[in-house]
């Protein structure tokens, strides 16, 4: 029981003629006390999902990294980014999609007929 509530159980007590404000007061806080508690969890929840989150991108980084400063991507960085890769064929022409690991800004990349690489964000 906290401090408060023993207080106002004390004033109760002694002020019969007024108990039912004190009671109020007691649900008031009760019910106060049930708000932030499910609050806390909420926030602890969403402290327990960023963590989570920026280990995963961490990892990425990580590998992003490691391909920037070896200036090549390994078979084994490619298949720790990527999930998987489509190739189809849309109108008479080639599409791929990639499918990443991670989340990241989505960009599409397009050749046109004299092979010049665009990137479209």
């Amino acid at each position: 029981m906290t401090l408060k509530k023993i207080i106002c159980v004390l004033e109760r007590l002694r002020d019969k003629e007024r108990a039912d404000i004190y009671t109020q007061m007691l649900k008031k806080c009760e019910s106060d006390i049930e708000t932030l508690s499910k609050r806390i969890a909420e926030l602890e929840d969403m402290d327990n999902t960023i963590k989570k989150r920026k280990s995963e991108i961490s990892n990425s980084i990580e590998i992003l990294n490691k391909i920037i400063d070896e200036g090549a991507i390994s078979d084994s960085d490619l298949r720790m980014l990527i999930d998987k890769i489509i190739i189809s064929e849309k109108d008479g022409k080639l599409d791929i999609s990639i499918i990443f690991n991670g989340k990241f800004k989505e960009h599409t990349l397009s050749l046109n007929e004299v092979q010049i690489l665009n990137l479209v964000s």
